[in-house]
């Protein structure tokens, strides 16, 4: 017969099969609990929608009057998991303005805020934004950086969820 166990935390109730730990050993590290359903489960219970999730990254959702839109937040489960959000500087929105120009934009507006969160620069990538109607034909460059701030706390990793879909996406005038 299984023994269980229901424990319950502020933010999820588990349920620990007293079998489990006898045969695995206790497990010591908080944030190895997350797993991709439980993720799942807890951002819907919170109320944040989810975009899509591709193999250990849930993409977070916003939405904008009745369509879901991407957040540009994601939650990174698997080895290194993370809390991350994109952040960029349109070409357009800044004329004759060079790429070193426009990520230095960015990291002038949310580096420091980021940072105080704990979060860190770990990739700058531009990407091209081209015509529907004519792939080959390149409206606009978008100049973006990416932050992560590693999910080491089980329960703190919402708020930092939360702080990332608050911060301001495309740095402009």
């Amino acid at each position: 017969m299984l023994d269980v166990e229901r424990v319950a935390g502020p933010q999820m109730s588990v349920v620990v099969s007293a079998d489990y730990e006898r045969r695995f050993d206790e497990v010591t590290d908080a944030a190895s609990l997350l797993t991709l359903e439980r993720a799942q489960t807890a951002l819907a219970a919170r109320g944040i929608d989810i975009l899509r999730v591709d193999g250990n990254a849930i993409a977070l959702g916003k939405r904008v009057r009745s369509h879901l839109m991407d957040a540009g937040v994601s939650v990174q489960l698997g080895s290194e998991p993370s809390v991350r959000f994109v952040v960029r500087a349109q070409s357009s929105d800044f004329p004759g303005a060079g790429a070193k120009q426009l990520y230095e934009k960015v990291r002038s507006e949310i580096s420091a805020g980021a940072s105080a969160q704990g979060f860190e620069e770990i990739a700058q990538q531009p990407r091209e934004v081209h015509d529907p109607g004519d792939a080959s034909r390149v409206l606009d460059v978008w100049y973006e950086l990416t932050y992560a701030k590693p999910l080491r706390d089980a329960d703190a990793w919402l708020e930092d969820v939360r702080w990332a879909m608050s911060v301001a996406k495309c740095i402009g005038y």
